[in-house]
């Protein structure tokens, strides 16, 4: 359904309203802004590509495309279906693709 095999996660449950509920507590352009600081700040190399690690819904990333060559990551499918959405222009990864990326390498 979601493009990638269900794997419980905390959010499994909460995914609908994942954004409903962060979206009073976060503001995500400040910290997408803050984000793109500290890696211009630290970074080294010219690279422009990131990898958002547990992206969940994709809202940061709507930000960070603008900056970089982006990829989000999560474990969640409900998530991702909903990141996907948002951000149709990024690669969204999913466990089932990281896991058998793993295996491959031996791991």
């Amino acid at each position: 359904m979601f493009g990638d095999s269900v794997m419980p996660t905390p959010f499994s449950r909460s995914g609908a309203y994942y954004d409903v509920i962060y979206a009073t507590k976060k503001n995500y352009a400040a910290e997408a802004d803050r984000l793109y600081k500290l890696i211009q700040r630290y970074k080294k190399s010219r690279g422009r590509a990131l990898l958002d690690v547990a992206c969940g819904t994709g809202v940061h990333i709507s930000f960070l495309r603008r900056k970089f060559e982006v990829e989000g990551l999560d474990l969640d499918p409900k998530l991702l279906y909903i990141a996907r959405k948002r951000n149709p222009r990024v690669r969204f990864l999913g466990w089932l693709k990281i896991r058998l990326g793993l295996e491959s390498l031996g791991a």
